[in-house]
């Protein structure tokens, strides 16, 4: 399966607490790339990082994006989202390792997947 010019799948999260990390994705998600935006109604930073991500790491503005790649593979699982202010989330697209159908694992919010 190739890609195509296509995202494979999307997903959404919403920093619910400002003063912890969350992980990007509930679940193991392996992925080749994945471009994570921060959502364009957000009123602070949005922090990506390991666990220990903080406050003081370089953040993305409403709006602005980050592409990552694994080499060979990204656990979108290992990335964690830590808000300014709760409420705050970001955007992933990205495409999956393997042959899978592009759905995000249990718990995940979808919008469709679909071309990017």
């Amino acid at each position: 399966m190739g890609l195509n010019g296509k995202a494979q799948g999307r997903l959404r999260r919403v920093a619910e607490d400002s003063s912890r990390p969350e992980r990007l994705s509930v679940s193991a998600l392996p992925v080749w790339f994945a471009v994570v935006r921060a959502r364009t109604n957000n009123r602070g930073l949005v922090h990506l990082g390991d666990a220990s991500v903080s406050p003081g790491d370089p953040g993305l503005e409403p709006g602005r994006a980050v592409g990552m790649r694994g080499d060979p593979q990204l656990d979108l699982a290992e990335i964690f989202v830590l808000a300014d202010i709760g409420g705050d989330g970001v955007e992933a697209v990205y495409a999956r390792c393997g042959d899978e159908p592009a759905s995000p694992p249990a718990g995940e919010e979808n919008d469709g997947g679909g071309g990017a």
